[in-house]
């Protein structure tokens, strides 16, 4: 199977590139397109008072969709873009033509038929959108841009001292470069204000040294006190005690002697066989603090060794309880053998 190419039997006739009898006319006609159905018409050259029609102008610029002018007849189609004006060459006969415009959407194409040639043009109705690559000098005035990637703007013939700015309403960010110097109007000479948390202040050109005058009591933080100090001692101390409780629990180490007025000399919670005293002195008294379940014995030596029934001096009742001996006198010293499990404490002199 081949391409097969269609053509008519039939030439039709033409007008163009002649003079109007009539002088330069044109005939207007406006189109409305409504939801995308053409719009089309019959045009009666007599009428209208015109030989024949050669230029079309078409008025698209206030659509931005294309639109099609169709000449019934010939069978030319002229496309003329969206926003767009021009003058385009036409291919009609004489006496009527028969004209259909077509367009998506709605539209409304004012069209100029025109008996005499115009050369063709076609211009847009809109400033045209121009792209800029590099670098644009504006002289004075503003020019409206959409910024794509990242702008380097150099600015010329700006003020090597520094300049100051007004903002006249809203706020403007700004990145610090070098010190800035910042007036403050109408600021109050004092201003009160409430202590949040801890002020730490600094203190310009304050002296090595200074002396102040104590009143009333100074409180002083020390840091990095060590946890021992060594001092030495200048004149008498008075060390006072805060807090010392009225009563204390100690425990006994090794073997207590107890000094009392009148009673003289005790050895305390003696639970063993003991030398009480190794020189002569008197048996004041002795208490029983825990019971044995035999009595113990004070004798009349001076050593563990050589007691015996002779030198018995006194016995221990087994029981808990005090005895008082009225200073009885031992000569060689005292000896205590306390009985079977037996616990008790004597006072001698």
């Amino acid at each position: 199977m081949v391409n097969s190419v269609a053509t008519s039997n039939l030439a039709l006739p033409i007008k163009n590139g002649l003079k109007p009898p009539e002088g330069p006319k044109a005939l207007g006609v406006t189109f409305n397109v409504i939801n995308g159905l053409s719009s089309s018409c019959n045009i009666d050259l007599v009428t209208a008072g015109i030989s024949f029609v050669q230029t079309v102008f078409i008025d698209n610029s206030e659509n931005s969709q294309s639109v099609d002018l169709s000449i019934i007849g010939t069978g030319q189609i002229i496309t003329a873009q969206g926003n767009t004006q021009g003058f385009y060459p036409l291919l009609s006969a004489s006496g009527q033509i028969n004209v259909s415009i077509a367009s998506s959407g709605n539209a409304k194409i004012i069209c100029q038929f025109l008996n005499v040639e115009i050369q063709p043009f076609v211009y847009n109705s809109e400033p045209p959108e121009v792209v800029v690559s590099g670098s644009v000098t504006v002289s004075s005035g503003s020019i409206a841009a959409t910024q794509a990637g990242t702008w380097n703007v150099n600015v010329t013939d700006f003020p090597a001292q520094p300049q100051s700015v007004t903002v006249a309403s809203g706020n403007i960010a700004a990145s610090q470069y070098g010190a800035w110097s910042v007036a403050v109007n109408n600021f109050p000479a004092t201003q009160a204000v409430t202590q949040s948390g801890i002020w730490s202040i600094g203190v310009n050109n304050f002296p090595a040294t200074q002396a102040v005058t104590q009143s009333g009591a100074w409180s002083v933080a020390v840091n990095n006190f060590p946890a021992t100090q060594a001092v030495t001692q200048s004149g008498t101390w008075s060390i006072g005690i805060n807090n010392f409780p009225s009563t204390q629990a100690v425990t006994q180490s090794g073997t207590w002697t107890v000094s009392s007025p009148g009673i003289g000399n005790s050895l305390l919670g003696q639970s063993a066989s003991v030398v009480v005293k190794s020189s002569a002195g008197n048996l004041r008294g002795f208490s029983v603090l825990t019971a044995g379940t035999t009595a113990g014995s004070l004798y009349d030596s001076a050593t563990v060794g050589a007691i015996s029934a002779s030198v018995l001096l006194a016995v221990v009742p087994a029981s808990v309880q005090y005895v008082d001996t009225n200073g009885i006198t031992f000569k060689n010293g005292l000896v205590y053998v306390p009985g079977t499990s037996q616990v008790a404490s004597l006072f001698f002199s």
